[in-house]
This record gives structure tokens, sequence and C-alpha cells, in this order.
């Protein structure tokens, strides 16, 4: 059992949860580097397990440096607990109430501190889109593991959990009271069961974050352009224009029937997407995209927008034949002329 403390009143609860509880903390990197770390208040819908994508309002905020010989930090982490009077005596009802709500406020505001990262931590380099390179370091978030061990324990308590290997996972120093309050649950073991790869599943999540991509595959642009190079002349025929409309129908109908599939994949496994929705938020906002794997969104706007794309895709084909690059040649007049025949004729 704890030491029960007498509770200090009046102290400087608000500077201390301000400026030391974060989601992510360089200290769980390493315990010999500056405190400091990152603060999250949105979710990201991203189909992975990690502080951003379970939301921040749910993963328990931790000190940057659990210094156990502060006694602000001391009474705050005893309230966090949720056991404060296991810790400590003759506690006042309105402190605890105020810890409660600085916490509360804190978690909807981003921050970030110390973050001129010094050499204990280690970097991976990417290069920025101005060509420069930029230090990236990887934060572990000690709220992440103890949330996924409270989900675990609950699993265990209601028998939904086969037999699954153990794996112990070690972060951080020998010392867990150095690098926050919740420490411990870093290295507790966590059930894992391998998961068994589903191609469809797979594919499911390719339509619902990208969409259909390409819109046209480079085989049928080629066969479509050797069609073209064996009736260009001044003008087009009605012979010529049945033959354009019937080799555009075709490339028209190979990408709705992978519409179709990418439909069906995504209502079939709804269940396995991080959002109702059947298709990302971020790709919604795609006119074409939205169309494509939403047929009620399929209008007039979206017909003309498609049959564009269409045509661009193809004018910007570049080939190369016997050994010279040869673009499209496909001119302004014949790229009116083949989106008018798709949109009108063929969607």
């Amino acid at each position: 059992m704890p030491q029960i403390r007498e509770w200090i009143p009046n102290l400087d609860y608000k500077s201390k949860i301000e400026g030391f509880l974060a989601h992510l903390s360089l200290k769980l990197v390493n315990s010999n580097s500056i405190p400091g770390g990152v603060r999250l208040s949105s979710k990201l819908n991203i189909h992975y397990v990690c502080v951003s994508s379970i939301g921040p309002n749910n993963i328990g905020i931790d000190y940057m440096k659990m210094d156990t010989t502060d006694k602000t930090i001391r009474q705050i982490h005893a309230v966090m607990s949720g056991r404060p009077e296991e810790y400590y005596s003759n506690i006042p009802p309105e402190e605890t109430t105020q810890i409660k709500n600085l916490i509360r406020g804190i978690e909807k505001r981003d921050f970030t501190e110390n973050l001129e990262v010094d050499y204990h931590l280690k970097q991976i380099i990417m290069p920025d889109k101005n060509g420069k390179d930029f230090a990236i370091t990887p934060l572990h978030s000690a709220g992440l593991m103890e949330l996924l061990n409270r989900k675990e324990k609950e699993l265990l308590q209601n028998d939904k959990i086969e037999k699954l290997k153990r794996i112990r996972i070690p972060v951080g120093g020998a010392n867990p009271q150095n690098i926050g309050a919740l420490a411990r649950n870093l290295g507790r073991p966590l059930f894992y069961k391998p998961p068994t790869e589903n191609f469809e599943i797979k594919e499911t999540f390719r339509y619902y974050f990208n969409g259909i991509r390409p819109l046209l595959f480079k085989k049928q642009i080629d066969s479509f352009l050797k069609i073209l190079d064996g009736l260009r002349g001044d003008t087009y025929s009605l012979k010529d224009r049945e033959y354009i409309r019937l080799s555009l129908t075709e490339i028209v109908n190979n990408l709705f029937t992978r519409c179709d599939r990418a439909i069906s994949l995504l209502i079939n496994n709804r269940s396995e997407l991080s959002e109702t929705d059947l298709i990302d938020s971020n790709l919604f906002n795609n006119l074409v995209q939205r169309g494509l794997l939403l047929k009620d969104h399929r209008d007039k706007t979206w017909r003309t927008e498609l049959s564009n794309q269409i045509v661009k895709n193809i004018q910007s084909r570049i080939r190369i034949i016997d050994g010279q690059i040869i673009n499209s040649g496909i001119t302004e007049q014949e790229k009116r002329t083949f989106q008018s025949i798709i949109e009108e004729e063929i969607l």
C-alpha cells in the first residue's frame, strides 16, 4: 500500500498541469533526454492504432517527467489515478474538482515543449517539399499502452479472448518513476493475435482511402492511341467517330466494372472500416472519386468532370515508340470531341 500523506492545500496546479502534461513524451524514448513532449487536440481518420487515431481525449495524458519529489505533481497524479484517497488524507473536494477541470481544459489544446531534440534521441531524417532535410523523433505514449492494458483486461474478464501469445515490449528507462506516472504500463505484457492476410480487406482499404486509381490504365490508353493513329486525318468520318465511340465505351465500361467491385467491397466490409461512411472524408471532397464510389452523386456536373478527366489522362500520355518519345498528339479540338462523346453518348 502507498504511504498516506497529508494533503497540502492551495498549490499551483495550473502551471504544473499546463506545462508538464502531454500525450507523447521525449522521456519515454530515452529517460536521460530533456523533459519535453506533444499534446494533441484532434483525431486523424486513419486505420491504425495510435494516439491520433483513437483520439487524444480517450488516451491517458501523462507527465513528461514524473518527479516523485514534487509535492504538487504528486497530488495531481493522485487525482489523475482516480483513487486519491489511497495516497492522501483530508482532501478538499473543491481541489480535486479544480484539478480535473484543468486537465479537461488542456486536453482540447495542442501543445509542444522542448522539441529541440538532444543527442539521446534517435532520429529519422526525411526530405521536406523544398528538398531540405528535417528530423523526426518517434515518440511513445504511456497513455496509449495504459488504454490497451485496460481494454485487454476487460476482454479477459469477459472471456472474449482466445489463447494468444504474450509479447513483452519494454520501453523507457529502468526507473519508471523517472519517465512518467503511467510508465509502468509500458513493461506489462500484451496479448497479440497475428493477423491473417486478407487481400480483399486490403483492397477495400485501398478504395476507401484512395478511390479508383489510376483512373485509366496505361495499356488502355496506348490501345486507344494506336487506334487513333490509324484514323488521323483532317476530319473524322461518321465511321471513324463510331469506331472512336466504341473504343471510348470500352474504356469507360472497364472503369465502371472496377467501380462496381469497389462499391461491393466497401459495402460488404463496412464493419472493418474506421468510420460508418463508405469512403474517407478527404476522398469525399474529390468530385470525380465521390461519384465513382457513390452512385447517388453522379449528376451532370460529375459527368462533365469525369469525361474531362478521362480525356486529360489520354491526352497527357507519353509513349516510347522505336526509342522515340511520342506524346498523344491530341489537339484541343479532338479533346472537346472525345469529351462530348463520353459525356453525351456513353455516360
